[in-house]
């Protein structure tokens, strides 16, 4: 079933910039949905493209304020990553909504940043719009990227899906989102597999986002630790 995307009557010359990947269909608002759909807005905090998803109301947007959240706390990622000056590049092959590869991109680092599922990739490549970056945003199987591409980055950034945990307490609506959207690529990730490919990628390092208390893959050069997050680092 083709990806449709609703929009309001007044947006519907902006719209057509996603007509080459969506059927695009006028609506007064954000209407329910069976399959996961685009709601392009521009009301309130809801600037740019929305998801919309079955079983919720109204659609989820990555907001302006989120990013300046995840902008206040990424100290981390970025001791991880290295200072990102003098346009180093970065891969980022799994970036589903593309928050860390904005905060990054804001740093200096030159991005690339790749996403599988056609839908999270249109959100990601809004976002990186919306924030007035130069960072690449492709459409593609990032694994596939890192084992053919002839290039290489000064890092690799790996933040897979974390496997879900069997708790009672539900994600955010964000994070649902995309463990559903992406449920069947995250399912297939060997990390075993895929760190040695990164670092032949690399000319520097590969950071490796993992939870807190997840296991070490390999042995890396050194962490990078928060409460409950950490990145492993491979030099």
């Amino acid at each position: 079933m083709p990806l449709v995307l609703y929009h309001r009557d007044h947006l519907a010359s902006r719209a057509q910039h996603y007509r080459q990947w969506c059927t695009l269909c006028p609506a007064q608002a954000a209407p329910q949905v069976d399959e996961p759909a685009l709601w392009l807005d521009d009301t309130g905090r809801n600037q740019g493209v929305g998801l919309l998803m079955p079983g919720f109301k109204g659609s989820f947007f990555i907001t302006d304020e989120a990013v300046a959240e995840r902008q206040k706390g990424r100290g981390l990622l970025v001791k991880a990553c290295g200072p990102g000056g003098s346009k180093q590049s970065l891969l980022d092959p799994f970036a589903g909504y593309g928050l860390d590869a904005v905060c990054l991109a804001q740093t200096g680092f030159s991005v690339t940043a790749v996403e599988r599922e056609p839908v999270v990739w249109l959100l990601l490549q809004d976002l990186v719009a919306r924030q007035g970056l130069a960072a690449q945003t492709l459409h593609g199987d990032g694994m596939q990227l890192l084992q053919e591409s002839q290039q290489r980055w000064d890092v690799v950034y790996l933040d897979p899906m974390f496997p879900q945990r069997n708790k009672r307490a539900l994600p955010n609506r964000g994070l649902q989102h995309l463990q559903f959207l992406t449920e069947d690529s995250a399912a297939e990730l060997d990390l075993n597999a895929v760190l040695p490919i990164a670092q032949r990628a690399a000319r520097g390092r590969v950071v490796l986002k993992r939870r807190a208390r997840d296991p070490v893959i390999r042995t890396p050069a050194f962490q990078v630790k928060g409460q409950s997050v950490r990145f492993d680092v491979y030099v």
